[in-house]
């Protein structure tokens, strides 16, 4: 273990929280962004997916942090959680299943940029 990394982020208990993310959460960036997990998978490492903030190269609609991106980007959790159950929050679920390149997707950065 590095000394960058001295206490494994899975020990520390400033961090457990990552371990029980669950789908739609709310995160806490540390400039007071709020931002809805819309999917969680908790394997060997913890991935969460968020909709996009802005257009990117890849047009996708969505973005992917690890548990150590949100302990090293300063997330928090809000203790709150939103019922993703409209027809936005649908499109956008679907998207995270398209497989292959950009062209792929259906909806596309562009169309969602700014929501949380």
């Amino acid at each position: 273990m590095s000394r960058w990394n001295s206490v494994p982020l899975k020990d520390n208990p400033e961090y457990s929280w990552i371990f029980h993310i669950k789908k739609g959460d709310i995160l806490e960036a540390p400039n007071g962004l709020l931002r809805i997990v819309r999917r969680v998978s908790h394997g060997r490492r913890t991935t969460v997916w968020f909709s996009i903030r802005r257009c990117s190269w890849t047009t996708r609609c969505y973005t992917l942090y690890g548990g150590n991106d949100l302990k090293q980007m300063g997330y928090k959790p809000t203790g709150k959680n939103w019922p993703l159950d409209s027809e936005f929050d649908r499109r956008v679920e679907e998207e995270f299943d398209r497989t292959g390149n950009a062209s792929n997707c259906t909806f596309h950065c562009c169309d969602i940029m700014g929501v949380a």
